[in-house]
């Protein structure tokens, strides 16, 4: 993404390599200690340094820079895709109910089959996504998994495990800390030769495992969340059924931060009694209100 280099310092300002450097006395225990925070929708622990407000700001300024990006292919809010990501957003949405979410849903023309979050809730789908669904249900499993992204923060903490990571992996004391904690932010500022092949290595040794883990939990969470916003939650495993069938997803799944599209519809099926349950009991009555498609 074009800018995005360019964001990076103002994050590195934010987050605790700082701190570490200027209480050198600081213990990895202590700062975890300190900063462990709980996923509400599956009770999951993870540690987490950044607090709301910062989180907004890198979602405004990244947001900035995608629309920047992408100028002259952002739809027209009265565009029929438009009006549908829209209309399914922020039917997941209110069933997510995290009220301190400003959320934002953009529609970016492009042959590109993708979606992605942004910290903050916003929330951009590339209209090339359309071909690929059956129908509202599968893009509202698509919108689901990506709020789910959000209201997990796990862009969030992606960033904050490579920094433990490395504090971890370069030693336990604070003088080691003190150094080890400076070097990411410098690697981040290299030339971009440089730059690309050291992130490249962090993203094997570090950023993939937990982004996968991730994937995963937000898989979950946004079969929860579709089937409370009235949407079927069986399109969730169908979808990545279809994309099996189509070849499409994570072919090349060592250098993917999404795990295989088999091993996503396989736990999806397994996680499917409650949300269905849910679905069957509240929705079905509703459906002739709601119906639409893609």
């Amino acid at each position: 993404m074009k800018g995005q280099r360019r964001l990076i310092p103002q994050y590195v300002k934010m987050t605790f390599p700082i701190y570490v450097h200027d209480n050198p006395s600081v213990s990895l225990p202590g700062l975890v200690a300190t900063h462990i925070d709980t996923v509400p929708q599956t009770g999951r622990k993870r540690v987490m340094f950044l607090n709301r407000e910062m989180e907004r700001e890198l979602g405004d300024q990244t947001f900035k820079a995608i629309l920047a990006e992408h100028a002259g292919r952002i739809l027209p809010p009265t565009h029929p895709k438009a009006k549908m990501v829209k209309y399914v957003g922020q039917r997941i949405a209110n069933a997510a109910k995290q009220n301190d979410f400003k959320w934002e849903f953009v529609t970016i023309d492009s042959p590109e089959a993708n979606a992605f979050c942004i910290p903050g809730g916003k929330v951009c789908v590339f209209t090339g996504i359309f071909k690929t669904l059956r129908n509202e249900d599968g893009l509202a499993s698509v919108m689901g998994h990506e709020i789910a992204h959000a209201i997990a923060r796990a862009f969030i903490v992606v960033y904050d495990d490579m920094y433990l990571a490395i504090l971890n992996e370069l030693g336990h004391s604070a003088e080691q800390m003190s150094i080890s904690a400076a070097l990411f932010p410098i690697l981040l500022l290299l030339p971009p030769e440089t730059f690309h092949l050291a992130r490249l290595a962090f993203n094997l040794g570090v950023n993939l495992p937990f982004s996968r883990k991730h994937e995963l939990e937000a898989d979950a969470i946004g079969l929860d969340l579709m089937a409370r916003a009235c949407f079927d939650p069986r399109a969730s495993p169908q979808m990545f059924e279809d994309w099996e069938k189509q070849h499409l997803g994570s072919s090349l799944t060592y250098f993917s931060t999404h795990p295989p599209n088999a091993e996503r519809y396989t736990l999806l099926r397994e996680k499917m009694k409650g949300p269905l349950t849910y679905y069957k009991q509240h929705c079905l009555d509703l459906q002739h209100h709601f119906r639409r498609h893609v």
